[in-house]
């Protein structure tokens, strides 16, 4: 009952290791898509296809247990997946942990934190993000929104006003 776990498991690490791989070689451009096929689709339909075909992963782990190595992989990548976007940007929280984290033992002030940074700087990266996933335009040096973008903006404060929140406030 523990090759399957371990199964799980090592396809999840088998599949970060690629992703690691490959953005450390080149960032791919639709990055959260190739994510989701690296880490979810492609895996699960190797292991759907291990398991119409009546194939096991080999002598360790038989075709019945396929589907529970399948779900364990899918709730690991699923994880990851969620947690990948905080990681790859500039996030103002896990920034400032990793500040303090850096900085003396005794801490730092309130003011030697708030002077590292500026609106400015996490907006400029937000910019730059959103422009890489093609989700803004730019005409007559004025930013908008793709029609992507548009319906991305339009489902987030539909579901905002679902849940009773005001607009700019969390």
């Amino acid at each position: 009952m523990l090759a399957p776990l371990l199964a799980g498991v090592a396809l999840f690490l088998l599949t970060l290791g690629a992703h690691v791989a490959a953005w450390r070689a080149a960032s791919p451009y639709a990055s959260a898509l190739v994510l989701v096929a690296m880490m979810f689709a492609g895996p699960l339909a190797l292991l759907a296809a291990l398991f119409v075909t009546g194939h096991g992963l080999g002598p360790w782990v038989p075709r019945d247990d396929v589907p529970a190595v399948a779900l364990l992989h899918a709730a690991l990548a699923a994880a990851y997946i969620a947690s990948y976007p905080a990681a790859r940007a500039v996030s103002p929280t896990l920034d400032i942990l990793h500040y303090l984290g850096r900085g003396p033992v005794e801490g730092l002030r309130s003011d030697e934190i708030t002077q590292r940074y500026t609106q400015e700087k996490i907006v400029h990266a937000r910019i730059d993000d959103l422009r890489v996933y093609r989700l803004l335009v730019e005409r007559g040096g004025r930013i908008g929104l793709t029609p992507l973008a548009a319906f991305i903006a339009a489902t987030f404060q539909t579901f905002r006003r679902v849940l009773g929140l005001p607009d700019g406030e969390g």
